[in-house]
């Protein structure tokens, strides 16, 4: 039950079977656990980072029976049995300063996956693939969360300006914004 040595965690997710929790932290290794038994987890991928990338598995999802990892600015699709990374898609910065994608989320079918984070901007990836398919207008602040509604028509982003925002997927614009809390 002790976690990897000095390693804080930050992202868990249940398998496709729900007999797995998926987990991983500061040390960038993705694990596996079954949910009852007594084996130990099992080490499934550890991610390469550059000078550039954030240092930890900062959020996953699961969606479609893949488990969608960010890590800096780095999104993976990685296959849940093998641990087999089956694409990546890495966010570049003009500035060079580093993206960190906060906020992930999977589609109630499991087809899309969306993310944000400290470039203030709400992306769209096709799971099977990792091709990004729509970026949303620009938010004044870091993306914190977000959630696709279960339709799978809107998504709903959480910013660190304390607005919650919905968006319309069909067209890509903002709908609705509502004031947060200011604590």
């Amino acid at each position: 039950e002790a976690p990897p040595a000095g390693c804080p965690l930050y992202a868990v997710a249940f398998g496709p079977d729900d007999a797995a929790i998926f987990y991983g932290g500061e040390d960038r290794v993705l694990r596996r656990v079954a949910v009852r038994g007594d084996e130990p987890p099992v080490e499934l991928h550890r991610f390469e980072i550059d000078s550039d990338s954030a240092r930890e598995i900062e959020t996953l999802v699961l969606a479609r029976h893949r488990i969608i990892v960010a890590y800096g600015g780095t999104l993976a699709g990685v296959d849940p049995v093998t641990g087999e990374v089956t694409w990546t898609w890495r966010h570049v910065d003009a500035d060079q300063r580093g993206t960190v994608f906060h906020a992930l989320a999977a589609s109630c079918d499991g087809t899309l996956v969306a993310a944000g984070g400290t470039d203030r901007i709400a992306g769209l990836w096709e799971t099977a693939s990792g091709r990004q398919i729509a970026t949303l207008p620009k938010h004044p602040h870091w993306i914190q969360g977000c959630r696709f509604s279960p339709d799978g028509t809107r998504l709903v982003t959480a910013c660190r300006d304390g607005v919650v925002r919905t968006f319309d997927l069909l067209t890509a614009s903002l709908e609705s914004r509502f004031v947060g809390h200011a604590g």
